[in-house]
């Protein structure tokens, strides 16, 4: 309830920025789009959030993607479930005149992650394995990752094979040509910057968040996991050494930063009390030197979630 309270605090005033500068139109319904939505508790209590509050709020239109079936199943109508799936994605924001609003939970497992390996300017593309012999497909490992597997009885260490990419146009043709220009600009800087460093880069994350950028008028796009926000939290981030350390692999979510930055976008970085759970907030257009105070009080309420 706390993060959802916050969570709708800054949505409405994020809403009352745009409504001041007249990017919204009240007549319409504001699209909320939450990724890898789990078993819907977030969301039922976000709505609820947002609709007990003084001030009437604009209607919204709720979408969630991949909920999952949870014991105890109870979404409001009003809430509806599309596929994690850039095209549908894409038809839902067809016609929309409004703000829209990205929410993305704890989706390090769910949304695919690449993993690449930098190491003094050479960029190597990761396969996973389990155990040193010929490997061959399982589907212990998740599907998320371009790996390649044994089904060796040494099920608990992970053997990775790097596959050093002659330059970085290469590895770019494989990605999603959305990502391109930003990627470029990301993977440029690492490159420069990190030495010998492997990363989980957020690849279906990145490219669902472009899609909706590419729809939408204006865009507040709240991200919030486990992660590396900073070039010294990306620098101590190793590999996992089992399987279950890859499905709870942390999310880099000083990319998903970065991306916002290339794209132009307004970002700000904060972290909880206890400084592990990150949460990266990214805007279009960038706040009016007349919304700032209203910003920086948002920003505040959701530090303390």
């Amino acid at each position: 309830p706390a993060q959802t309270s916050a969570c709708a605090k800054l949505i409405r005033n994020y809403l009352t920025d745009q409504r001041h500068s007249g990017n919204l139109e009240p007549t319409k319904p504001v699209l909320i789009i939450q990724l890898e939505a789990g078993p819907g508790c977030f969301s039922s209590l976000l709505q609820r959030a947002l609709t007990q509050h003084n001030a009437p709020p604009p209607a919204y239109r709720y979408l969630i993607t991949n909920r999952s079936q949870p014991r105890k199943a109870r979404i409001p109508e009003t809430i509806q479930h599309i596929e994690t799936h850039p095209q549908e994605i894409a038809q839902a924001l067809a016609g929309n005149q409004n703000p829209v609003i990205v929410i993305a939970q704890h989706t390090r497992v769910k949304l695919g992650q690449e993993l690449v390996y930098l190491h003094y300017g050479d960029l190597y593309q990761s396969t996973v394995a389990i155990g040193p012999d010929q490997p061959t497909p399982v589907t212990e490992l998740p599907a998320s990752y371009r790996w390649q597997a044994t089904d060796t009885p040494e099920a608990q260490r992970l053997y990775y094979r790097w596959q050093k990419q002659a330059n970085l146009t290469d590895w770019l043709t494989g990605q999603p040509e959305i990502l391109h220009p930003s990627l470029t600009a990301i993977m440029t800087d690492y490159l420069h910057r990190l030495e010998a460093q492997p990363l989980h880069l957020p690849i279906q994350q990145l490219n669902l968040q472009a899609i909706i950028r590419a729809h939408s008028t204006a865009l507040l796009s709240i991200i919030r996991d486990y992660g590396a926000t900073n070039l010294n939290r990306l620098s101590r981030t190793r590999p996992p050494h089992t399987p279950d350390e890859i499905r709870a692999a942390p999310l880099n979510l000083h990319s998903i930063a970065c991306w916002g930055r290339e794209e132009g976008g307004w970002t700000h970085v904060t972290a909880n009390r206890s400084g592990s759970l990150q949460q990266v907030i990214i805007q279009w257009p960038e706040p009016s030197d007349q919304n700032n105070a209203r910003r920086q009080n948002t920003i505040a309420a959701t530090k303390s979630a």
